[in-house]
């Protein structure tokens, strides 16, 4: 599957427009629009953010990735849980602990 390569930022073309998702938004001449989200920014945020999260792990196919973080957040959590449990302490522990942490919101 191909999609629209480049980051994905949520822009305004002008300040009554809706809210728009473009490719390269800083380069007037490839800047692409890829949706519009009628006036909810927050919708608009959420798609470029997980386009860009997904592009950056695997840039050829990003929604390989966004298919698989139920079973990446799954296993990362019985992992920590088994390291807790077994391993102690250990630096890639406290990484995983951080990492689940950041799906709740918290830094």
């Amino acid at each position: 599957m191909s999609y629209t390569k480049g980051k994905w930022e949520v822009t305004k073309h002008r300040p009554l427009d809706n809210w728009c998702i473009d490719v390269n938004p800083e380069d007037m001449i490839h800047r692409f629009s890829v949706a519009q989200c009628y006036g909810n920014k927050a919708d608009a945020l959420l798609i470029a953010a997980t386009v860009n999260a997904c592009a950056s792990v695997n840039p050829d196919n990003p929604l390989a990735v966004a298919e698989s973080i139920k079973d990446m957040y799954e296993a990362l959590k019985e992992l920590v849980e088994y390291q807790q449990k077994y391993g102690g302490v250990t630096p890639c522990l406290h990484n995983a602990l951080a990492a689940l942490a950041k799906t709740k919101g918290k830094d």
